[in-house]
């Protein structure tokens, strides 16, 4: 009996994990499917672009001329991440630092 019993809950075990997701899908809303505006937050100190006072320069090129923050938590001039296609949040006020 304790043997089936253990069985019982291996085979359980191994659907678990997948019958969970699929009913925590239904009961919670995506994150990406809110209407607020996208705020990326600085991979240094964890704050948001406007509350951020790290050094801001573009870390590929560093430039200081139009550097914003964005989507990888990484500051970059307009030219690379035009190049790279990268996005900058939506909320934060432009800057020439």
């Amino acid at each position: 009996m304790a043997q089936g019993t253990w069985r019982e809950g291996k085979a359980l075990q191994g659907r678990l994990p997948t019958e969970l997701s699929s009913l925590l899908s239904a009961r919670y809303s995506s994150p990406m499917a809110t209407t607020t505006p996208r705020k990326y937050r600085c991979m240094q100190c964890e704050m948001t672009e406007e509350r951020c006072d790290c050094e801001k320069y573009c870390c590929l090129c560093q430039s200081l001329v139009e550097v914003r923050l964005c989507e990888d938590g990484l500051y970059y001039c307009k030219p690379c991440r035009e190049a790279c296609n990268y996005k900058v949040s939506e909320s934060a006020s432009t800057s020439n630092f």
